[in-house]
C-alpha cells in the first residue's frame, strides 16, 4: 500500500490537527487530546502509518494502554482498522505486563531465584494488610480502611515517595509510615511483591543492569503511550528509560483529565514533556465531535481557571443544541426525587453521574421501591461496611436491645458514655449475670461503683443516665430522628470528626431514612440494599444509567445529570480553606474531575441548584448559563415565573401539591396526599383540577382595588387540623412529623432534612399555606 493510497483510504476524513498526529512519527511528540477529539482513533491510524507507509516492523513498536480492557480495545479495532496480519506482532500492554517481561527476561538471563513471586489475588493482599493493621493499632480494620491503607501503599510506590513524604500521608491511622514499612517487610519476608512492587522492580532492573536495558531499547524503537495524564511518576520513569534509547516516544494525554491523583497519577509528566525529553514537539487536538458548542463552552470555560495546565481551548464541531440546564431543588434530597421522575419517563438515553457510589446508595433504594428499571456501573459495596455506617448499625442495634453485650462493646467510647474499657466489660459481666440493662448495670442499684471497685464520677453516672434517656427516646422515633439523636445528642458526630472519619455517610443515611418507619426498620434496608447493589443485574430496556464520573471516563451519554455536586463532596475540599500549593492542586483535580464529568453529556447537560446546600462549582457554572427570556406580552409568560420553588398545583386526582423541583418545562410535585411524581407544564395543565368559583363582575371590581375584600369574596378553605404523628412539608424546612400538640394548638415538628424540632403555631401554618399536612 503507498502512502498516498493509505491518505485516501485511512486520513481523508481526519482534520488537519487529527492528519499531523498521525504522521508524526519521529522524536519525542505530545500529543494533547481534549475529551471527544477522536484521539484513539488517530492512535490506530498512526500505528497503521507507521508499518505501512513508514515500514516500522511491528514488533519494534510498543504500545502502552492505562488498562487491560484498553489493551484488548486496542488491539480489536487495529484488527478492525487493517486486518489481523501485523495485529499479533504489536507490542501493546499495560505498564504493569510490560514490567512483567522485563522481570520475565531478566530471570531467564540472570537466574530468577531472587525475584519475589507475584501476589497477584487482591484478597490475599487485603488480609495481609488487615493482619498489619490489627498489629499495629490495635483494631479490627472494616473494608473502607483496608482500601484506604491499600490505596496509601498503591500511592507511595507510584509516587516514588521517601520515607519522611510517606509519613505525612493520610489514610486514616496515626502511624502510616509503620504501616508502610511493616507491610513491605512482611511481602519481603515472604518472597512476595504485589502489582506496585512489580513496577519497583522492573525499573531497579533497568537502571542497574546495562544488558536488559540494551536488549529492549533495540527491540523497541517506537514507544506510543496511551492516557499519559492518568500514568503514574514511576511509570512515567520506566517509559522514559525505555525511550531514551530511540528518542521516539509519543505520548497522548490531557492534563485536563486527569482524575486519578489517588492512584498515583502524575500530570506533571506532560505539563513537563519538554523538560523530559529533547527536542520535543507538543501537537494539538482541540476539535470535540462530541458534545454541543452549549457544553463545550461551559466546560471550556470552567477548566481553563485551572493554573496548572497548558493552554489550549476545547471548540465543538456540532450544530448547536440546548443550553446547559440548572434543575432547581428545594433540599439536597429533591434531586433524588427528580431523578427518580426521569429515570420513570425512559424518554432518552440518560446518566446521573456522581462523585462517589454514596450517592448511588440512595437512587437505588428509590428506583428499586417504585420499581423503575436502571442500569448501575461500578456500584461498589463500601459505603455499607464504612465506619461510620457499622457503628450506626451498632448503636440501632444497642438502642433496640439494651443488653447487647457484643454491640456495646462495640460503640461504647464512641457515645459520650467517657468510661474506660474496664468499667464497660465491667458492666457486660453484671448485665449478662442479672439480666438488667448494661446501662442500669454501669449505674448499679443505687451504688457508685461498678463491680469490680471501679468507681464513677459524679459526671459519669449524669452521662450515663443522659444516654439512656436517649436511647429510650430513640426506641420510639422514627429513623430520621433516631438519626439526629445518634449524632447529635449522643454524640457519635463527634468522635466521627475526631477520628476524621467520613461524615458524608451520615448524609446519605439520613435520606435512605425518608422512606422507613423506624431505625430498625433502616438496618434491615441496608442489609438489603448491599445485596442489591451487590447482584444488581442491568435492565436491558432502561436508558437511565447511574455511574461514577470516574467509571464514566472514556464514556459518553445523550443525556447527564450531575448528582450531588455540592461543597464538600464534589469538591470535597473549598476554595477558601486552600492553604498550600499542594492544596491548591488537590483542588484542580477536583475541578478536573468536573470537568470530565460535563465533557461526557452529548446533547443535554443539568446541573442541580439545591437550596440550603451551597456549590462552588455550580454557581461558577451558573454565571456563564444564559437565562430563557419570555416577553411578559407572551401569553405563556406567567408559565415561566425564574421562581417555581413552593408553587401550588392542585391535580384533579391527588389534590393540592407543592413543586419541590423544577427545570424548565419539568416540576417535581410533592402533594398532600403523600404522592409525588415528576410532569411537564403541558400535563400540568391537562391534568389540573377544573373546579371553578364564580364571582361576580361588581366583587372582581371590588378584588382589584381592595386586598381586605378577598376574605369576604372568596370562599375560604375548610381548615383540616393536624394531628400528633401527621406528616406535613412545609416550605422552608421540608419534611416533618408532629410529635406533639400542646393546649395552644403549637406543635412541636421534627423535620427531617436538617434533624431539628421546630415549634410551630399550626392553624396559622396551615391557613397562610406554610405547611401541607
Amino acid at each position: 500500500m503507498t502512502e498516498n493510497e493509505f491518505i485516501q483510504r485511512y486520513t481523508s476524513h481526519l482534520s488537519a490537527q487529527q492528519k499531523q498526529a498521525v504522521t508524526a512519527t519521529e522524536g519525542a511528540v505530545l500529543l494533547l487530546a481534549v475529551p471527544g477529539s477522536g484521539k484513539t482513533t488517530v492512535l490506530i491510524t498512526r500505528l497503521g502509518y507507521m508499518i505501512y507507509c513508514r515500514g516500522i516492523a511491528p514488533s519494534e513498536i510498543l504500545a502502552v494502554t492505562y488498562t487491560r480492557a484498553a489493551t484488548f480495545e486496542l488491539k480489536k479495532r487495529f484488527s478492525a482498522f487493517f486486518g489481523s496480519e501485523y495485529a499479533g506482532s504489536l507490542e501493546i500492554r499495560t505498564i504493569n505486563g510490560l514490567s512483567s517481561k522485563i522481570i520475565e527476561r531478566y530471570g531467564s538471563v540472570h537466574g530468577a531465584e531472587s525475584i519475589p513471586k507475584l501476589m497477584s489475588r487482591e484478597g490475599d493482599r487485603k488480609r495481609l494488610i488487615s493482619d498489619i493493621y490489627k498489629d499495629i493499632t490495635g483494631e479490627f480494620a472494616d473494608p473502607s480502611a483496608i482500601n484506604d491503607v491499600g490505596a496509601m501503599i498503591t500511592y507511595a510506590k507510584n509516587m516514588m515517595l521517601t520515607d519522611e513524604q510517606i509519613s505525612e500521608l493520610d489514610c486514616g491511622v496515626a502511624d502510616t509510615l509503620k504501616i508502610y514499612k511493616k507491610y513491605c517487610s512482611e511481602l519481603a519476608v515472604r518472597g512476595l511483591m504485589d502489582y506496585d512492587d512489580q513496577m519497583v522492580t522492573a525499573l531497579d532492573i533497568l537502571t542497574k543492569c546495562p544488558d536488559i536495558l540494551d536488549y529492549y531499547h533495540g527491540h523497541f524503537h517506537y514507544i506510543c503511550v496511551d492516557e499519559a495524564q492518568d500514568t503514574s511518576k514511576i511509570q512515567h520513569e520506566i517509559i522514559r528509560v525505555l525511550a531514551k534509547g530511540s528518542g521516539n516516544i509519543f505520548m497522548v494525554g490531557d492534563e485536563d483529565q486527569s482524575i486519578y491523583a489517588f492512584r498515583g497519577a502524575y500530570p506533571d509528566a506532560l505539563t513537563d514533556f519538554e523538560k523530559t525529553y529533547e527536542n520535543a514537539s507538543v501537537l494539538f487536538m482541540e476539535r470535540n465531535f462530541r458534545s454541543t458548542p452549549e457544553i463545550i463552552g461551559a466546560a471550556n470555560a470552567f477548566v481553563s481557571r485551572n493554573r496548572f495546565r497548558r493552554d489550549k481551548t476545547i471548540c465543538a464541531v456540532n450544530e448547536a443544541g440546548m443550553p446547559v440546564r440548572t434543575v432547581h431543588c428545594r433540599g439536597r434530597a429533591t434531586q433524588y426525587d427528580f431523578l427518580c421522575g426521569i429515570a420513570k419517563r425512559n424518554e432518552m438515553q440518560t446518566a446521573a453521574l456522581f462523585r462517589n457510589n454514596d450517592s448511588a446508595v440512595a437512587l437505588v433504594d428509590m428506583l428499586e421501591r417504585s420499581g423503575i428499571g436502571y442500569r448501575l456501573k461500578g456500584g461498589e459495596k463500601t459505603f455499607f461496611t464504612s465506619k461510620p455506617v457499622t457503628d450506626i448499625v451498632s448503636i440501632i442495634n444497642f438502642i433496640n436491645d439494651p443488653y447487647n453485650v457484643d454491640e456495646f462493646m462495640r460503640i461504647y467510647y464512641k457515645i459520650g458514655l467517657y468510661i474506660n474499657k474496664q468499667a464497660a466489660q465491667t458492666a457486660c459481666r453484671i448485665s449478662a449475670a442479672r439480666h438488667i440493662p448494661i446501662t442500669d448495670a454501669l449505674l448499679g442499684p443505687g451504688e457508685p461503683t461498678v463491680g469490680g471497685g471501679i468507681e464513677l464520677t459524679e459526671s459519669s453516672r449524669k452521662n450515663i443516665m443522659r444516654m439512656a434517656e436517649y436511647a429510650a427516646q430513640a426506641r420510639s422515633a422514627g429513623a430520621s430522628e433516631t438519626l439526629s439523636i445518634i449524632w447529635r445528642t449522643m454524640q457519635y458526630s463527634d468522635y466521627v470528626h475526631k477520628n476524621n472519619l467520613d461524615g458524608g455517610k451520615y448524609d446519605i443515611l439520613r435520606l435512605l431514612a425518608r422512606n422507613v418507619s423506624n431505625g430498625e426498620q433502616l438496618t434491615a434496608r441496608l442489609g438489603e440494599l448491599s445485596e442489591i447493589m451487590a447482584t444488581h443485574t442491568d435492565d436491558p430496556d432502561s436508558l437511565f444509567t447511574m455511574s461514577t464520573i470516574h467509571s464514566s471516563k472514556g464514556l459518553e451519554y445523550d443525556r447527564v445529570y450531575l448528582l450531588d455536586v455540592i461543597d464538600n463532596v464534589l469538591p470535597s475540599i473549598t476554595a477558601d480553606k486552600l492553604d498550600d500549593k499542594e492544596d491548591v492542586k488537590q483542588y484542580e483535580e477536583e475541578r478536573r474531575l468536573f470537568y470530565v464529568a460535563m465533557t461526557r453529556a452529548k446533547k443535554e447537560l443539568y446541573l442541580f441548584s439545591c437550596t440550603g446546600e451551597s456549590s462552588e462549582f455550580v454557581s461558577e457554572v451558573d454565571r456563564d448559563i444564559p437565562i430563557e427570556y419570555t416577553d411578559s406580552n407572551d401569553i405563556f409568560f406567567s408559565l415561566f415565573a425564574r421562581d417555581m420553588l413552593g408553587r401550588e398545583y392542585c391535580n384533579r386526582e391527588s389534590g393540592k401539591g407543592v413543586v419541590t423541583a423544577y427545570c424548565n418545562d419539568k416540576l417535581y410535585i410533592r402533594y398532600a396526599n403523600g404522592r409525588s411524581e415528576l410532569k411537564t407544564l403541558e400535563e400540568m395543565l391537562k391534568d389540573r383540577d377544573r373546579t371553578a368559583h364564580y364571582i361576580t363582575k361588581e366583587e372582581l371590581d371590588k378584588l382589584n382595588t381592595n386586598d381586605s375584600a378577598k376574605a369576604d369574596i372568596v370562599p375560604s378553605k375548610r381548615i383540616v387540623m393536624p394531628k400528633e404523628g401527621d406528616k406535613l412539608y412545609h416550605g422552608v424546612f421540608g419534611n416533618g412529623v408532629i410529635r406533639s400538640i400542646d393546649k395552644l394548638g403549637i406543635g412541636t415538628v421534627y423535620f427531617e432534612a436538617s434533624g431539628q424540632t421546630k415549634r410551630l403555631m399550626l392553624e396559622t401554618c396551615v391557613k397562610n399555606g406554610i405547611i401541607t399536612v
